[in-house]
């Protein structure tokens, strides 16, 4: 459990290989079913996943109603991005008791990635209905910001906090805010949980996503100032690599790879292991040559495909990035959406593309993807509807970029290319 519980960063891979050699040590000693489990997590960590399933499906032959071996072959491909194949054996572990609870947001989470989001939300509720908590009312809130609801996720997490919710529903009451364009009201919820008096992982949290919020609405200067009042404040391990990663995710939001490498430099396996988009965006902004060499610490095969459609699409290799991301497409990965879009544009497919950057508009995302892209969106859709003869569509995107960066840093690039389409169009 030691290995497995520090397996899950990429600074923390070999301190999980030590743990597990040292269980392999006394393994001998071991009742037959927890070998099992300590030599499958060992196989995962050697990289020979198809081994470590294997093994965890001998334990599930020998002890079928074992909750383990079903949950932890379900959490291997869910962090591998297969969530699809994860699904029956979070189930199988979900029919045989309720002793792990995070089988529960992992199953939904897995169905909404699969386009099950009805199936899920239906889950969820039975849930709260069963046992109405807070962890339950989160995993509904959660369900309902995937499914593109966010007054009801922003429900759930009140409803969570009168349950006697903590600072985490708090952080999702913030985020279903922040959906709903509540936005004066998001950044008080996360100014609340980042004064001095706060615990720190949650203080770091808070503050890191308001900087994000800030550059949601074109104010990036302020971001960076929120995020550099953090730096050197004596913040344990996880903080900082919290707080590293947090600017490297902001400095994506440049546009500048160079600068995006200067932030990633130096901690390339976290980064590969924790925020696989990163990488994915380094690429993207046009330095193939670093994102390519970090591709064999990505986690997943999914992640590693991703990032080839955009060294193809960089490589002036349109037609092919294009056939890739639309093999990965699926119905809740905005970041595939958002490229696509964009991809689509340059290959003059506007109603494609339209298409693609309206549905990641709908999607729910992680704030360092969305603090950029989705500002950049919004002048991207209203470029292509004016293209097809679609004003007022292309004023209504246009209407909500401006509206969204009403208070923006007046020298922003896109700022001024959205005034140049605002004066063709009549905005």
């Amino acid at each position: 459990m030691l290995a497995y519980g520090t397996g899950f960063s990429g600074d923390s891979q070999e301190e999980s290989k030590g743990h597990v050699a040292e269980a392999l040590r006394h393994i001998d000693r071991a009742p037959e079913k927890e070998r099992g489990l300590i030599l499958a997590w060992s196989a995962h960590l050697d990289g020979r996943d198809d081994e470590a399933l294997e093994l965890y499906r001998k334990v599930m032959e020998r002890w079928p109603q074992d909750q383990h071996a079903p949950y932890l072959a379900g959490d291997l491909l869910f962090h591998k991005r297969e969530t699809d194949a994860a699904i029956p054996y979070f189930e199988r572990a979900l029919s045989l008791g309720n002793a792990i609870p995070v089988a529960r947001s992992h199953l939904l989470e897995s169905l909404g990635l699969a386009g099950r989001a009805d199936e899920a939300l239906a889950r969820a509720r039975s849930w709260v209905a069963e046992a109405p908590g807070a962890a339950s009312w989160r995993m509904l809130g959660q369900v309902q910001m995937w499914r593109g609801d966010a007054a009801a996720a922003a429900e759930a997490a009140r409803r969570a906090l009168e349950a006697g919710g903590g600072p985490e529903n708090r952080l999702d009451l913030a985020a279903a805010l922040s959906y709903a364009g509540d936005l004066a009201a998001a950044d008080a919820e996360l100014r609340s949980l980042s004064g001095p008096g706060a615990d720190p992982h949650v203080r770091v949290t808070a503050t890191v996503r308001r900087a994000y919020l800030l550059a949601l609405q074109g104010r990036r200067r302020a971001g960076m100032k929120v995020l550099d009042a953090l730096q050197g404040e004596g913040q344990g391990e996880d903080e900082r690599k919290t707080l590293r990663m947090a600017r490297a995710g902001y400095f994506a939001g440049e546009g500048s790879a160079a600068a995006l490498w200067r932030e990633i430099e130096g901690m390339s396996a976290a980064v590969a292991k924790m925020s696989p988009p990163l990488v994915v965006v380094l690429a993207y902004l046009g330095d193939v040559e670093h994102a390519t060499g970090m591709a064999s610490l990505l986690p997943s095969e999914r992640d590693r495909a991703m990032l080839r459609a955009v060294v193809q699409w960089r490589a002036g290799d349109r037609e092919g990035a294009a056939a890739a991301l639309r093999a990965l497409d699926r119905p809740q990965d905005a970041g595939v959406a958002y490229l696509l879009g964009e991809l689509l544009l340059e290959m003059g497919d506007d109603r494609e593309a339209a298409r693609a950057l309206a549905r990641f508009q709908s999607l729910y995302t992680q704030e360092a993807w969305r603090s950029w892209a989705y500002p950049r969106s919004l002048y991207l859709l209203a470029g292509a509807r004016e293209r097809l003869g679609d004003r007022a569509g292309a004023r209504e995107a246009l209407g909500r970029l401006l509206a969204l960066w009403s208070g923006a840093d007046p020298d922003l690039p896109l700022l001024g290319e959205a005034k140049v389409l605002r004066a063709r169009i009549g905005a």
